[in-house]
């Protein structure tokens, strides 16, 4: 790890799928740095350079705090038990003092180095391609995507033509589609 321009803190935000353990990494990896562990692929870490890491108050109250010691006490419990699935964004701020590297190492102190972690809903991830596209435009792009499949190619042309892509794409899926009654124009 470098120091940063100015100071300005790292935002480390952890991707993943719900129920994929974003939030049981996060924990484990504030768990093994703030107890000294060793972590080889951390260069920081591996070159021995981490004197202190502590946990600092978040730049930003409007934001919920990660759980950090709940999720440690789950994980620890007898039985442990897996924390609960994320409702909405929480973050945690960590703060490393390194030992600097460099020619003129031995003429500077130490140097903190603030870590934003950033933990969100799995389940966005799967939102995000939704962002700007209509229903319609949703439903044209899967009943694409199925009819280049050998296993959707015969499934999707069944459907009757004549029928706007929101509507063939639940009648393919046996769902009854309705709109409001303004815009009953089919």
């Amino acid at each position: 790890m470098s120091d940063t321009v100015f100071g300005a803190p790292i935002r480390l935000g952890v991707t993943g799928l719900a129920r994929s353990g974003k939030t049981v990494f996060i924990t484990s990896l504030i768990a093994n740095l703030l107890s000294g562990a060793k972590l080889p692929q951390f260069v920081a870490s591996a070159q021995d350079r981490i004197e202190l890491a502590y946990l600092n108050p978040q730049p930003n109250d409007t934001i919920a705090r990660f759980d950090y010691e709940t999720h440690l006490a789950q994980l620890y419990a007898h039985p442990p038990t897996w924390p609960d699935n994320t409702k909405g964004i929480s973050t945690l701020r960590l703060t490393l003092k390194l030992r600097p590297t460099g020619l003129l190492s031995g003429l500077r102190g130490a140097v903190e180095e603030h870590i934003d972690i950033v933990d969100y809903p799995g389940e966005w991830l799967l939102d995000l391609g939704l962002m700007d596209k209509s229903y319609e435009e949703w439903s044209k792009d899967v009943l694409h995507r199925m009819a280049n499949r050998s296993f959707g190619a015969d499934y999707v042309n069944a459907l009757p033509a004549k029928l706007p892509p929101s509507r063939r794409w639940c009648q393919s899926h046996g769902l009854i589609c309705w709109r409001p009654l303004a815009q009953t124009s089919e």
